[in-house]
């Protein structure tokens, strides 16, 4: 005769070990979010390129306030949480694991995730990047109760170089990990993040030193992707000829004007960093301009009339040119800049000898070079 109270407990030790090998072979979001519905739907969300829909990598219904929802990856990715009608996001880092999330829906950024060892690593970068940015904040607080309104050209470039220094400090911390942690899933996210400037000098190798593994991670892909582009304008490469019109209608191009050095300076007049760095660029090309140093500003405006009015405002009298056509710009393509401002320095051979130099790290390179003839 059987012993059904053993086939049951057997039954259920089944279910167990069945469930624990579907857990090692991808993941199990659970959790509970207050201010949420019964039968509202929960996504996890991969966003691609900003102009792709996002992939819907897993979902499911808050019932009696809690929620599940299982999937698998190839190895550690970040994704989105979100809430169907509801404003508001969580990334999570998720791997293959059992990952709990519990939060409010008005709050949904401030939930708390456990149970992923790649999200807890994030959450420890984070809060390095969080303190440089407090500092950054603590720069700019001191700066308008001490300043306002009423600073001047060198006050603001004081300034502006004393945040530059804290954004390169953050820079370089990030880039330390990322080669002191060459499997690090988190390493290519904080790069992105982080970097002002892929210049291919620097993270083709950070890059080549990471494992396999975090090289199949979506972000490490994206992070290759940039670097293959950008590499047709890295330090060492002929400049791309560049020709347009200038504010007159007249056809200027990189080839005539170049100086024995040459900064081709990507901006426009709607652009704020761009306005409060030009009073630098401005002293450092008459500083430097007859000693053989010339400056193509290349505008990303769309209307005329502004770009004009701009640079007469701000007294940027060297060569211009734009094609108004603002993002789209095919001048700006051929850089591949997507940040502004930007800026590339060539020799007067046309090589690119340094990318996105600003305010100090501008003037000590030209100096470095001018400043001995």
């Amino acid at each position: 005769m059987f012993d059904m109270k053993k086939i049951i407990a057997l039954c259920a030790f089944c279910i167990v070990c069945i469930c624990i090998a579907c857990t090692k072979k991808g993941f199990e979001i659970t959790g509970d979010v207050q201010g949420v519905q019964e039968g509202t739907k929960v996504l996890l969300l991969s966003f691609g390129d900003e102009s792709e829909a996002p992939d819907t990598i897993a979902q499911g219904k808050i019932e009696k306030g809690k929620f599940s929802m299982q999937g698998k990856v190839e190895v550690p990715e970040l994704y989105v949480f979100m809430i169907e009608g509801i404003q508001g996001y969580k990334p999570i880092f998720v791997e293959n694991s059992i990952i709990k999330l519990s939060g409010s829906a008005d709050k949904l950024m401030q939930a708390t995730v456990t149970g992923s060892k790649t999200h807890d690593e994030l959450n420890q970068n984070q809060q390095i990047i969080n303190k440089y940015q407090a500092e950054q904040n603590k720069i700019i607080d001191e700066a308008n109760k001490k300043l306002g309104d009423k600073a001047s050209s060198a006050q603001k470039d004081s300034v502006m170089a004393l945040l530059e220094r804290v954004r390169a400090k953050q820079i370089k911390e990030v880039n330390e990990f990322a080669i002191k942690n060459p499997g690090s899933f988190v390493a290519p996210t904080l790069i992105l993040n982080s970097a002002d400037e892929l210049d291919p000098s620097i993270y083709n190798q950070i890059y080549e030193n990471f494992s396999e593994d975090v090289k199949k991670n979506s972000a490490a892909k994206y992070l290759k992707v940039q670097l293959d582009k950008l590499a047709t304008v890295a330090v060492g490469q002929k400049a791309p000829e560049l020709k347009g019109k200038n504010p007159e209608g007249k056809d200027i191009s990189l080839s005539e004007i170049k100086g024995k050095l040459t900064i081709i300076d990507f901006w426009a007049s709607w652009c704020g960093p761009c306005r409060a760095e030009n009073p630098n660029v401005v002293r450092i090309y008459n500083k430097y301009h007859d000693k053989g140093l010339n400056i193509l500003g290349v505008s990303l405006d769309k209307n005329a009339t502004e770009w004009k009015k701009a640079i007469a405002d701000d007294q940027l009298n060297w060569n211009h040119v734009s094609d108004l056509m603002f993002w789209d710009s095919q001048l700006a393509k051929a850089y591949k800049v997507e940040a502004i401002p930007h800026t590339v320095l060539i020799d007067e051979n046309g090589v690119i000898i340094a990318n996105n130099l600003r305010g100090e790290e501008l003037e000590k390179k030209i100096a470095a070079i001018l400043g001995k003839n």
